[in-house]
């Protein structure tokens, strides 16, 4: 019998130059080494970064040596491909929720699995999470990812909404601003000029029966600060709709001692809104800097069915 949760990462990771935007680089590179990042090379590493990858196949110097970060700029102007293989095996049919969870990635994308589109991604600050049909995926997933330099699409949206004054000339190009990426990869007074492109943060495929959709948490104190609550809100996909519960432990992060810990039916629509009284005896207030401690508190969900227990996503919300 499958487990009720299964976490799987690409193997097998690609890399080389967009194939649908073939560039000239005449000049730049020799003609053996523009036909090596032309074919699909191994990755070195994972998580990775072209720059990574082509230093470390001896395509590039080291960008932070000498004068070398003048010599590969040509980089970061052009369209890049990652793809990796996501083997799922048979005990798919076994799982009702699939969510492919992208810790970052660097930062215009576009991701396929097995040729269909699945993602357009454009923030290098944000995660992403996928949620797939059993029927997309096969026992033997292509996950590709195709990246476009950003320089190219802040200068396409400078064009479109105006230049803007972005601080002073030692700063980068002011096309930046339109960009949710590291401003100094545009340059900055104290580091070089270096485009970032890559599936930087790791990527994970999680299977399971049932997940958390969403956990909230918010702290309420009285005026007097005699009465301390957690409110808490839950929300479930249980497809197939099992007869679930949820243990709920609140610990003192410093310590590990177990503050209140319950179990938690659920509602129609597999939702659960509760309330936790605490006194001053379980919990300690927070204190602004040099007049108290700061004290810090971990609530962790766990799924149960009558069958199994799953440990949940833990969101670590702070009190």
């Amino acid at each position: 019998m499958p487990s009720t949760h299964r976490a799987i990462a690409p193997t097998q990771w690609e890399y080389r130059l967009d194939s649908s935007t073939p560039p000239t680089l005449d000049g730049i590179l020799n003609a053996e080494d523009q036909e090596r990042i032309s074919q699909w090379s191994p990755c070195s590493q994972f998580p990775t970064e072209i720059h990574l990858e082509l230093m470390k196949a001896g395509i590039i110097p080291h960008p932070y040596k000498q004068r070398n970060e003048h010599k590969v700029q040509w980089v970061g102007k052009q369209h890049w491909e990652f793809r990796a293989t996501l083997n799922v095996g048979s005990e798919l049919s076994e799982y009702n929720v699939c969510e492919l969870d992208f810790e970052g990635l660097d930062t215009f994308v576009t991701v396929f699995i097995n040729d269909k589109e699945i993602l357009t991604g454009d923030n290098h600050f944000l995660p992403y999470k996928v949620l797939l049909k059993t029927e997309q995926l096969r026992p033997n997933n292509e996950l590709l990812l195709r990246f476009a330099p950003a320089e190219e699409v802040a200068k396409a949206l400078e064009a479109k909404h105006g230049k803007v004054r972005a601080g002073s000339c030692n700063l980068g190009d002011p096309s930046r601003v339109y960009v949710r990426k590291m401003q100094a990869c545009w340059r900055w007074d104290w580091g070089l000029e270096l485009m970032t492109i890559g599936p930087d943060r790791p990527i994970t495929l999680h299977l399971a029966k049932a997940k958390f959709v969403e956990i909230k948490t918010a702290a309420i104190v009285e005026e007097d600060l005699s009465q301390r609550q957690l409110k808490v809100d839950i929300k479930l996909k249980n497809p197939e709709e099992y007869t679930l519960s949820c243990r709920c432990v609140l610990t003192d992060k410093a310590s590990g001692r177990v503050v209140k810990e319950d179990n938690i039916g659920f509602g129609e629509r597999d939702i659960s809104n509760f309330r936790w009284k605490l006194g001053p005896e379980d919990v300690a207030l927070w204190w602004p800097n040099g007049q108290g401690e700061q004290k810090m508190y971990q609530f962790e969900c766990i799924l149960t069915s009558e069958a199994s227990n799953a440990r949940g996503i833990k969101p670590n919300p702070s009190l």
